[in-house]
């Protein structure tokens, strides 16, 4: 199903227990645990998934972005799938559902408490220079929000070049996006903030931090113990990349919003340089706690130059502090499974005694990729009850006319006794690229302290 409004319309804008038995893929969840849905809308069949979400009354919303035919912007796609993994004919009458838009990016999307869908990207400014980000909501039947800022638009102009890098909701579904501004041609970069009140009546924004060489990645999650917006991402500064957390307090008084960020945590990877590329892919809070979990990725500390990657989780404690119980220094440093060489942790599902790691792991050259999961218990040590090594359970989705299967994982979600990791696979080369779930099962008291 593919609606043009926002098309034609757009420029007039300015833990887990210890006894349980091992993760296998769920045959309940479309036959084999995997699902794969594509939207094609154009001959580049570039679909991209951007989240994965539980839908109210059961079944998941997958969301993301696809190419359009003239390459005149991006559509919004979504596509539901019911508890089984099939795609709900209740939403559509396949499923999915298009919008066009002439986005010049869209980055990122999350789900609201009333089921709504989050789209947040941006478009070049029509006067002055520089880029918007614009915010779309979409209501649960697939319809633009058109009562929310400009027939479903809410746009923030801004005289740099910006990257948006997550978007998310925060009690009262106010919708908060963190981009990357960055002057043109300034390797000076700065991160920020921009909230919207759901009701669309003010808006405000707030500067996270600010890097030399800052990367294009960073994360935002709701701390239910702190009360407070967390932001993670990566940057240069002091000799070494650096992780900067910060929380941001949010004031709806009086039908304003304000955003009032403090410092949380800024810290070194260990061994890392200036010469091995960090990206912060993740952040996740712990369930009835102020700890939090900041994940993403690094070029093998050992040799940069070999084009690998190696995942990264910390932990911080309720102190604020990096929890030295975990792993004996508050890092943990993942090593991708033989024969793989390449491992990127994407995303985090966080349990009262353990954290679940949704990854993509292949070769330095992008082939042969497979989405995993892992599961690193409370103190840091690999959960030998995941599976008989402790390490990854992997799967890929096979590939079309011989071409080599490339996965790439971008999403992960614990809820009713099932592991899921979503992201995007390519089907056969030089693109066609489509959603892409993979569906794990482990019975017992898995799921029994709840997720975030």
């Amino acid at each position: 199903m593919r609606h043009v409004l926002w098309h034609t319309l757009f420029l007039a804008l300015a833990g887990i227990g210890s006894a349980y038995a091992q993760a296998s893929l769920d045959t309940s969840f479309s036959s084999d645990g995997k699902q794969t849905i594509p939207f094609d809308l154009d001959s580049l069949k570039a679909d991209e998934l951007l989240g994965l979400h539980p839908a109210q009354g059961g079944g998941y919303w997958l969301c993301g972005r696809a190419t359009t035919p003239g390459g005149n912007g991006l559509a919004l796609v979504i596509a539901k799938l019911t508890a089984t993994g099939a795609l709900d004919t209740g939403f559509s009458i396949d499923g999915k559902h298009s919008i066009d838009t002439l986005f010049d990016s869209v980055d990122a999307c999350a789900v609201d408490s009333q089921d709504r869908l989050l789209f947040a990207g941006t478009t070049a400014a029509q006067s002055g220079g520089g880029t918007q980000v614009i915010l779309a909501r979409v209501l649960p039947n697939g319809n633009p929000d058109t009562g929310f800022g400009f027939i479903g638009l809410y746009g923030f102009s801004s005289a740099y070049a910006n990257q948006v890098l997550a978007v998310t909701t925060v009690p009262g579904d106010h919708p908060m996006v963190l981009s990357l501004d960055r002057p043109n041609g300034s390797m000076t970069r700065t991160a920020t903030l921009y909230g919207v009140r759901g009701d669309g009546a003010a808006d405000a924004r707030a500067t996270i931090g600010t890097y030399i060489g800052i990367q294009p990645t960073g994360a935002l999650a709701w701390s239910a113990g702190r009360q407070r917006l967390i932001s993670a991402t990566g940057g240069f500064g002091g000799g070494s990349n650096r992780v900067l957390v910060r929380t941001i307090q949010i004031d709806t008084a009086g039908g304003g919003l304000s955003l009032s960020p403090s410092a949380l945590a800024l810290e070194s990877i260990p061994g890392n340089t200036q010469d091995s590329e960090l990206q912060v892919t993740a952040v996740a809070a712990v369930p009835g706690s102020s700890s939090l979990y900041v994940a993403g990725y690094v070029q093998q500390l050992s040799n940069p130059a070999s084009g690998n990657h190696q995942g990264w989780v910390m932990r911080i404690g309720a102190n604020d502090l990096r929890d030295t119980s975990f792993d004996g220094d508050g890092f943990s440093i993942g090593f991708a499974p033989f024969p793989s060489s390449d491992l990127r942790y994407a995303a985090l599902a966080a349990a009262a005694d353990g954290v679940y790691i949704g990854a993509s792991v292949g070769n330095s050259d992008g082939s042969g990729r497979s989405f995993a999961v892992q599961r690193l218990q409370q103190n840091g040590a690999l959960d030998a009850n995941l599976t008989t090594t402790g390490d990854f359970a992997v799967e890929t989705f096979p590939a079309s006319g011989g071409s080599i299967a490339s996965s790439t994982a971008s999403a992960i979600l614990v809820a009713g006794g099932r592991i899921l990791v979503g992201g995007s696979r390519r089907w056969a080369l030089p693109v066609d690229l489509d959603f892409a779930v993979l569906a794990w099962t482990s019975p017992g008291d898995l799921f029994r302290d709840g997720f975030e």
